[in-house]
């Protein structure tokens, strides 16, 4: 029994830093997982105490110093990783740049087989292929895209935090000249709308 309970206990924690660090903390599983570490603590605590010929006392085993070392641990834990909310943000911010590098190397090869640029993003979808157009995995709503010139299109979306160092300010589309460079890639965003605009090298794209 006190196998199986510390087991538990074990699983249950693991699976609550594993969810809080991938930002799907909810308070619903949250309320589940506090519930079954309170009972298989207390299956362990009750079997444990026996062994010893101690009766059974909560802050017998849970001596207040380590509660409040416990508590501490967890402010800090959430001060230095950032809320669970604020991780599901910068993941679907991360999903967003994701989504917008894969349109925006469909746009190049659209270009590079049509010497056209698409005049709007569900030219690119592809049956052969199986390529569908990403939409903002928050909202579902499609990415923002606009030709400017020839050879110059602009890709925009809507960020809920920003990775660069300094504020780009809400609703400022932000151009970022590019060519395509792998190494040079710059997806730089402020919170809010951003745009990024970008120029194809035909050079480098015949």
């Amino acid at each position: 029994t006190l196998f199986a309970a510390s087991l538990v206990i074990i699983g249950d924690l693991v699976a609550l830093l594993l969810n809080f660090l991938n930002g799907e903390l909810s308070v619903r599983f949250a309320l589940k997982v506090i519930t079954v570490l309170f009972i298989a603590s207390s299956v362990f605590a009750h079997y444990f105490s026996e062994l010893r010929d101690k009766p059974f006392s909560w802050m017998g085993i849970f001596d207040k110093a380590l509660v409040i070392l416990v508590g501490v641990g967890v402010v800090a834990g959430f001060w230095i990783a950032g809320s669970p909310a604020q991780q599901r943000a910068v993941r679907f911010d991360e999903q967003r740049v994701s989504d917008l590098s894969t349109i925006q190397y469909q746009v190049i090869d659209y270009w590079q087989w049509k010497k056209s640029l698409p005049s709007n993003l569900s030219d690119l979808t592809n049956n052969i292929s199986g390529f569908v157009v990403p939409k903002d995995p928050e909202s579902r709503v499609d990415y923002g895209y606009t030709v400017k010139e020839d050879l110059s299109f602009e890709l925009c979306a809507t960020f809920m935090t920003s990775n660069s160092e300094g504020s780009l300010g809400k609703d400022r589309a932000v151009p970022v000249p590019y060519y395509y460079d792998i190494e040079s890639s710059n997806w730089a965003h402020g919170q809010g709308l951003t745009c990024f605009e970008r120029t194809i090298d035909p050079d480098l794209y015949p």
